[in-house]
């Protein structure tokens, strides 16, 4: 039997190897949205929302390259049914977040590099919806207030108002797509517009001055489903999606005043593409895949070089036609691979997923199935001081709860009660430290998850 320090020798050697790729699910909360995703040295941290009970909560999850849980940080929101809406990262590394709530309530969070809560507040703003860190180091953030938006320049250090520009956008407008700052410090603004079926108005370019008034507006009729995060100061694009007509999705390019470079379309039956990235000549693109007879919806990960499809892969085991997976943001990797965070629909119920693909969308198993989210499971609160949450994905796969010391010790072992993927591990009586915690059933053990006592 391997000891504790040569399996953890042994996690050590493999995190210097190439990223892994995966497929994996994490159903430690009753409803849970995740909108973001983060590359950092070690892993992936994914930004979610969930309800717990009665309350709502930002969650941030921190897992390794291979996709596996490593720590969770809870912060309560006002509400339930939150969301992360838009963030920003500025040049000294903070991440700031735009969690919209049910009921137009807001909080901004904001994290140092190291993912430790710099600011959670209100800044006073109806349902703040989208943020730019402008060149001056300030925010830009629009909000929502009934149906119109309102820009707001605010101050990165006091989170105060510089000022609001109350007139903005009209009722038809359904959502902001993205901001750009331009050379002259004002911005553009591009929308997806929002009609009544079968008529949809499309969307909009807005131009607007340095004091967020609007000064040049261009319409067009596509309806917008998913569009960039702005990588080029001079052009913008646009994936939208023709209404009248099933699986056509085009990628569209347009100068900053307006003017269409290329919108050649594409025709890509049966998926909506409603996320995509610019990787060099290719065009990458997420989005949902229709089965037809059995309605389910996997996830699509493709590339299209000059509007030509050169690879599309279909990812996500949806065995009911209640199964769908909803992509919400694709990045590229540091390994030249894709990271793509969304959500998996069920009945009612929501769990976070990703998905990191290699170079050409494949998930490479080397001989390891793919159903290896079998062993996702969580620690929480981490660090703790009493009480400490064991949740795990499936009832009845686990027998015993075993805790080491940092000698590879057993300490304490607990035999989980039958039918439960939680368990509460009383830890009143363990000293401050590190401990190890592993699940084993007769068959196999899990991988170790450690564990922070602090008094």
């Amino acid at each position: 039997m391997k000891t504790l320090f040569t399996f953890l020798i042994s996690i050590m050697s493999l995190s210097i190897m190439a990223q892994s790729t995966f497929l994996k699910q994490y159903s430690y909360w009753d409803r849970a949205e995740a909108n973001a995703v983060f590359e950092e040295s070690d892993g992936y941290v994914v930004g979610l929302c969930a309800d717990i009970g009665e309350s709502g909560y930002l969650i941030l999850l921190k897992t390794n390259f291979d996709g596996d849980s490593v720590w969770t940080k809870k912060f309560l929101l006002n509400r339930q049914s939150a969301y992360i809406n838009d963030y920003a990262v500025d040049d000294a590394r903070n991440k700031i977040l735009i969690v919209p709530q049910f009921g137009g309530t807001e909080n901004v969070f904001k994290f140092d590099n190291d993912w430790n809560l710099v600011y959670n507040g209100s800044l006073g703003l109806e349902f703040p919806y989208n943020i730019k860190i402008l060149n001056d180091d300030n925010y830009l953030i629009l909000s929502k207030s009934q149906d119109f938006y309102r820009a707001h320049k605010i101050n990165s250090q006091t989170q105060e108002k510089i000022w609001s520009e109350d007139t903005l956008i009209n009722e038809y407008n359904y959502s902001i797509g993205n901001i750009l700052e331009n050379e002259t410090g004002g911005f553009i603004i591009t929308t997806k517009n929002r009609g009544f079926e079968p008529t949809y108005i499309g969307s909009t370019i807005y131009g607007l001055n340095s004091a967020g008034q609007i000064i040049s507006n261009y319409t067009f009729n596509q309806f917008v489903l998913g569009t960039t995060k702005f990588e080029d100061r001079n052009l913008l694009s646009l994936a939208y999606k023709d209404q009248n007509t099933t699986g056509y999705n085009a990628i569209i390019t347009y100068q900053t005043d307006g003017t269409i470079l290329d919108s050649t379309g594409i025709t890509v039956q049966q998926t909506s593409y409603t996320q995509f990235i610019e990787d060099g000549n290719k065009k990458v693109m997420a989005g949902m895949l229709f089965e037809p007879g059995n309605n389910f919806f996997h996830t699509a990960i493709a590339s299209f070089v000059n509007d030509e499809n050169v690879w599309t892969k279909n990812h996500g085991d949806a065995n009911s036609n209640t199964d769908k997976y909803y992509p919400s943001e694709i990045k590229k990797t540091s390994d030249g691979g894709y990271i793509i965070v969304g959500i998996l629909t069920n009945n009612g119920s929501s769990l976070p997923y990703l998905l990191k693909t290699d170079s050409v969308g494949n998930i490479i198993t080397l001989g390891i199935s793919e159903k290896n989210y079998q062993y996702n499971w969580m620690i929480y609160p981490n660090p703790a001081t009493d009480l400490v949450q064991i949740s795990f994905d499936k009832k009845d796969q686990w027998e015993k709860v075993v805790i080491y010391n940092n000698l590879g010790t057993i300490v304490k072992e607990y035999t989980l009660p039958v039918h439960t993927d939680k368990f509460t591990l009383n830890a009143e009586n363990f000293t401050s430290g590190v401990y190890f915690c592993g699940l084993i059933n007769r068959s196999s053990k899990s991988p170790l998850n450690k564990m922070i006592i602090v008094r």
